[in-house]
């Protein structure tokens, strides 16, 4: 039997990329999306947090650094920069966050707003969780699972 030497497909100058190449994208696209329908949803991609609430409101976070960016406000989509290829990507983020007890706090030029009946919980386990994965060197997850 010959063996056949695999290649892989060439991208032309104008293809925008698959939706695997824009993860962030397609996912802060869908976050956005689902805050349009007041559907809770929460998200994570690596270091970032994706979420949206029942209020209309989606957000993608950076928790390392604190920073947020506004996906959609009061059930409509904004106007927000993320570009991204298959090897890298940037966010233009606008402001920055902290969680405070059960309260999201945004702030944006100096100014706070404070949301309430955000899933600050959710969000607070989910950093802990991320950073605990960050944390653990891959050994010492092998002979944990059988």
């Amino acid at each position: 039997m010959k063996k056949r030497k695999l290649q892989r497909a060439r991208k032309s100058t104008r293809d925008t990329g698959s939706k695997e190449d824009t993860i962030i994208t397609t996912t802060a696209e869908n976050t956005a999306l689902a805050a349009t329908k007041g559907e809770p949803t929460i998200d994570c991609i690596g270091n970032f947090i994706f979420f949206s609430t029942p209020s209309g409101e989606a957000w993608m976070l950076d928790h390392r650094k604190n920073y947020a960016l506004r996906l959609a406000e009061n059930y409509t989509v904004l106007t927000y920069r993320i570009i991204e290829s298959s090897d890298r990507f940037q966010v233009e983020w606008k402001e920055r966050f902290r969680l405070e007890g059960d309260l999201f706090i945004a702030i944006y030029k100096g100014e706070e707003t404070i949301f309430r009946e955000y899933p600050v919980e959710a969000l607070t386990g989910l950093i802990g969780l991320i950073e605990e994965k960050r944390k653990t060197p891959p050994s010492s997850l092998s002979g944990k699972l059988h």
